[in-house]
This record gives structure tokens, sequence and C-alpha cells, in this order.
């Protein structure tokens, strides 16, 4: 992907949220303090329009939390355009 191609993906802020969710969630929510995969049901949105999630031990999390977005008000396309930056960046090996 091209930061072009980014850029056309994320031009609204729902189209930056949507992809951080599928990114957060590639392998279904999982809910931080129990460890149970799909046990969440929507609750609601902050003010960020990014989703809250409820699990069935009672729980509430959002799709920020345990990442480096938890309790801050970055806009998530700034987020995204940093993290291809990164990716991009030539001598640096994940793993």
């Amino acid at each position: 992907m091209t930061i072009f191609e980014l850029m056309k993906l994320i031009q609204t802020k729902e189209g930056a949220v949507n992809i951080f969710r599928r990114i957060r969630w590639q392998n279904g929510i999982l809910c931080p303090k129990c460890g149970i995969y799909e046990s969440a049901e929507k609750h609601s949105k902050n003010r960020l329009g990014l989703q809250k999630y409820r699990c069935i031990c009672g729980h509430v999390f959002s799709d920020t939390s345990g990442t480096a977005l938890h309790k801050r008000r970055i806009d998530v396309r700034h987020f995204l355009i940093a993290l291809y930056e990164f990716s991009q960046t030539k001598g640096i090996t994940i793993g």
C-alpha cells in the first residue's frame, strides 16, 4: 500500500476508525480483563467515534484499550499515518 492509497482510505474519521478497528481486532474482539474472545457486545461510542464494548464479565473497554492511543486524544488518522511511516523505515525489523 502506498501513502496515497492510505490517505484515500482515511479521508474521513469513520474510514480511519474502521481501518484501525480491523487492525486492532483482526482475531476478534478480546476482553482485556477476562481474556475471552467475542464475549463483548457494543456498548456506546466515545467522543472520538471509537466503539466501547461491555463484556459478559462486566468490564467496559474501547477500541483503544491497551494500545498507545488509550486515554489520549490523538486523531486516529494521524496515528495510522505515523504507523505507516514507521513500517516503511528501512533497517527496522520486527520479530
